[in-house]
């Protein structure tokens, strides 16, 4: 069986901070959006709104994995 691939720290730590800004500005953008079109498409807005807290959540979730690399590689 092969060996995980150790991910760099520089890496894990990109990730992270893509998926927060990427929530924080779809958030933005959703919520804009939402309110700026309040005819149909309606769904739009939310959904992009959903969307941009599945990335804050994923960045989250990714954020002690890239604190224990950071510390792991000090």
């Amino acid at each position: 069986m092969t060996q995980p691939h150790r991910k760099s720290r520089f890496h894990t730590l990109v990730a992270v901070v893509l998926c927060f800004a990427s929530g924080i500005v779809g958030s933005i953008i959703g919520r804009i959006y939402g309110a700026a079109l309040s005819t149909s498409p309606a769904w739009i807005g939310p959904a992009i709104l959903i969307g941009s807290l599945a990335c804050f959540v994923a960045g989250l979730l990714l954020l002690p994995t890239a604190i224990r690399s950071f510390r792991a590689q000090r």
